[in-house]
């Protein structure tokens, strides 16, 4: 059912024209009579123009008057998108409807070779073209880009000498001399992640400037009071020999106990019967050999210190007036005494 055109509608817009005047389709005297000729000298085809112009042939008026979409659906067949777009670096006019354009897009005929240069929004009216689809996906990915680096640009001189807060952050937590409490932990660490999300968010959405920042100064101050408190929790417990310090939670990852530091956070970043099995890092041990003599119910045995992975002991009694010595490896050592030694007093 064709839609029956007022005087005042184009039927052919200046776009349609050139891509129609380029073709090979409109040529073909038998299905559209004359309508080639015809439309040599217009630029656009209103319904009053061809009603008043006597050189259309009846088949020209049929076509033009009940089926341009059938011929515009041919001549597009004809045509198909280069891939690529340029942006232009001077005045460059759209060949199909003489505007400026800032994106140029090609589309070339697949019968005559000719190649036009084509705006951004004039290939979205062709989208049917074959390729065209693809290269104006490009063109807004490519926009879409350039508004996010825009707007990280303002969001990043906004923020001036906190632009590296989210870095730093992080890297105190990581670098912090204890583990953690769990609770504490994951505090610190969502705060970074939600002044990540909010810049992220203005990025990629937009948004008000200037409330943005501000939601990102308030979760720095927010982390910073929670540090503060990370500072006086380490004060409290640094001399605890039960703490699990940086150097400890970085033997335990290197040694794939990475999962043994979350029970570490539960306990408040203190050894515990728990954990304490897990940790034979030889300087932990070394540094706590006087603690492990208090643990043995054996007095004869007498700790003689630590020697790569190895720990070593001699024995000496009534029994045997010349001391033998043994070594064991650190590892079985605190699989084997971690219970005696959770419940030492360390102190």
């Amino acid at each position: 059912m064709s839609i029956k055109k007022t005087s005042n509608n184009l039927i052919l817009h200046k776009r349609d024209l050139v891509l129609l005047k380029r073709s090979e389709e409109a040529k073909n005297i038998e299905i559209y009579g004359n309508m080639y000729e015809c439309l040599k000298t217009y630029n656009t085809l209103s319904a009053a123009q061809l009603k008043e112009d006597i050189a259309f042939d009846d088949k020209a008026r049929m076509i033009l008057n009940h089926d341009t979409k059938m011929m515009m659906d041919r001549i597009k067949n004809e045509w198909h998108a280069k891939s690529s777009f340029e942006i232009a670096d001077n005045e460059v006019h759209c060949q199909l409807c003489s505007r400026k354009t800032v994106y140029i897009c090609y589309i070339e005929n697949s019968i005559t070779g000719e190649e036009l240069h084509v705006g951004s929004e004039c290939v979205k009216h062709y989208k049917d073209i074959k390729g065209a689809g693809s290269v104006i996906s490009k063109v807004s990915s490519y926009r879409r880009d350039v508004k996010k680096d825009a707007r990280q640009t303002e969001f990043d001189v906004a923020l001036g000498e906190n632009i590296d807060f989210c870095k730093n952050a992080n890297n105190k937590i990581e670098q912090f001399p204890m583990v953690l409490p769990y609770k504490l932990h994951s505090d610190l660490k969502s705060v970074i992640a939600m002044c990540n999300r909010i810049r992220t968010v203005y990025i990629s959405s937009g948004g008000d400037l200037s409330e943005s920042i501000n939601k990102f100064n308030l979760k720095m101050n927010e982390f910073c009071e929670l540090y503060e408190r990370a500072e006086n929790c380490y004060a409290k417990n640094r001399r605890n020999p039960l703490l699990c310090t940086r150097k400890i939670a970085d033997w335990l990852l290197k040694n794939g106990y990475k999962y043994v530091i979350e029970n570490i956070q539960k306990a408040n970043g203190i050894l515990n019967e728990e954990t304490l099995q897990f940790i034979y890092e030889p300087e932990f041990i070394k540094r706590n050999i006087f603690v492990f003599e208090k643990c043995l119910k054996q007095k004869d045995v007498t700790f003689l210190g630590t020697k790569g992975t190895v720990i070593r002991f001699k024995i000496q009694n009534d029994r045997f007036k010349q001391p033998i010595f043994f070594t064991m490896p650190i590892k079985d050592f605190m699989k084997k005494n971690w219970m005696s030694l959770s419940n030492t007093r360390w102190l």
